[in-house]
């Protein structure tokens, strides 16, 4: 194990492309329970917002996550609705979105403002597998932020499930 004191936050897409992918629970159970433990330990973070667009799917990950004995993030603590709020007041003023972009990360459901808000009030790392895209638009504005381009403008860290893995140490047995 690696002897890193990061916390990290998931982002629903690094538990639910694994699952349904190439790190299937039937496949790849050891990746799974070493999720579990780093969640425990409290490595490694789910978000309210997350568990609760995991839970929709009422499959074998649903039933992973809930037999996990954690509480998720709570999204309604004051740091994180400060952030939140910083967050989409920045959407709106930047010249990088529309106001699409706004009405996007302004709903209810969508998990990825919340999730930038924790990890800049909490100093975490998100772990997701957006990829930034304003570096690409020149002087275009774009209707779906991405989580890495928030990130940027905020200070938060952003790797991949792979680097993460890569960090703590984590390999298959041979």
């Amino acid at each position: 194990m690696s002897l890193s004191k990061e916390t990290y936050l998931l982002d629903t897409n690094t538990l639910i492309t694994p699952s349904r992918s190439y790190y299937s629970f039937n496949i790849a159970p050891r990746f799974w329970a070493f999720l579990q433990d780093e969640i425990v330990l409290g490595n490694l973070i789910v978000m309210d917002m997350v568990a609760e667009e995991i839970s929709k799917g009422k499959d074998i990950l649903s039933n992973w996550l809930k037999t996990i004995n954690v509480s998720p993030l709570d999204r309604r603590s004051s740091d994180i609705l400060i952030c939140y709020g910083k967050i989409l007041t920045h959407i709106q003023e930047s010249d990088s979105y529309t106001d699409r972009a706004l009405a996007l990360w302004a709903k209810d459901d969508h998990a990825d403002p919340w999730i930038v808000a924790a990890a800049a009030a909490r100093k975490f790392t998100i772990i997701t597998f957006e990829k930034p895209s304003l570096s690409s638009l020149g002087n275009n504005k774009t209707s779906k932020p991405k989580i890495p381009d928030v990130c940027r403008e905020f200070g938060v860290n952003c790797i991949d499930i792979f680097s993460f893995l890569e960090i703590k140490n984590f390999s298959f047995p041979i």
